[in-house]
């Protein structure tokens, strides 16, 4: 993992936002199918998805760390809907197709 530094936090206009800044370890919970009669962990671990905010400017997501810009939000919301009118035009194409 890279050190975050304030020389690599730096803005470069040619990259895409959100800036990838680096990649954590895994982040691992315990399997709920623990042994739990025998009183045995069997170790297994499974990665946890997750949203975590870590400042005002990173956001965690999985395990990957982003820079934030001021659409972050806005931007997802944003990717969200046109994913959802692509299902629904593929939906109503499909049902074009069927008739």
């Amino acid at each position: 993992m890279c050190q975050i530094t304030s020389d690599n936090l730096e803005e470069d206009p040619s990259l895409p936002t959100p800036l990838i800044i680096y990649y954590t370890s895994p982040v691992t919970t315990p399997d709920s199918n623990m042994d739990i009669e025998n009183g045995k962990d069997t170790n297994s671990y499974s990665p946890a998805a997750q949203l975590k905010e870590l400042t005002d400017e990173y956001v965690l997501i999985n395990q990957v760390v982003l820079r934030k810009n001021s659409n972050f939000k806005e931007r997802l919301t944003q990717t969200a809907t046109k994913l959802r009118k692509t299902k629904i035009e593929m939906t109503e194409l499909y049902k074009q197709i069927e008739s």
